[in-house]
Order: structure tokens, then sequence, then C-alpha cells
């Protein structure tokens, strides 16, 4: 692939925080650290690419959970103290 136009969106940051208090408003450390990053280093990027006409692209994912089910990390007994 070749990039053909790539450059960061004006107010990215506060694109980036609007969204955030939309989808996922509880969470807190994301928006925190978006906040405290002021548009120093987060914000959005456009990129556009092409990709060679005789690429062979994957078969698309058609089919996704849509239920979450939690599951430990750890096994039964496992040590956490590393």
């Amino acid at each position: 692939m070749t990039s053909a136009l790539d450059d960061t969106m004006p107010d990215g940051r506060r694109r980036w925080l609007d969204r955030q208090h939309v989808v996922a408003p509880h969470s807190t450390p994301e928006i925190d650290a978006a906040g405290t990053d002021a548009g120093r280093h987060l914000g959005h990027v456009r990129a556009v690419g092409r990709r060679p006409t005789d690429t062979v692209l994957d078969e698309p994912l058609t089919a996704v959970p849509v239920e979450f089910t939690p599951t430990p990390l750890l096994r039964p007994g496992g040590d956490v103290s590393g």
C-alpha cells in the first residue's frame, strides 16, 4: 500500500473527546488522558492509501459475537505475584 494522503485533523483532540463522551462516557482514564494531553500528542489523523489492483483481499469477517462473556485471565490457582 502507498500513502495517497495523510494529515492531522484540525482540533482533533476536541473531536476525540466529543466522541469519547458519547461512545464511552464512563471511560475516565481515556477522557482524562486526552484532556491532560491538551492536543500535544493525541488527536485524529486522516490517512488514505492505495493498494495495487492485483492485491488479493481476505474474506471479511461475517460473524462477530454480540454479547460479552467475562472470562478470567488466570487459570484457577494462578500466581499473580510474578
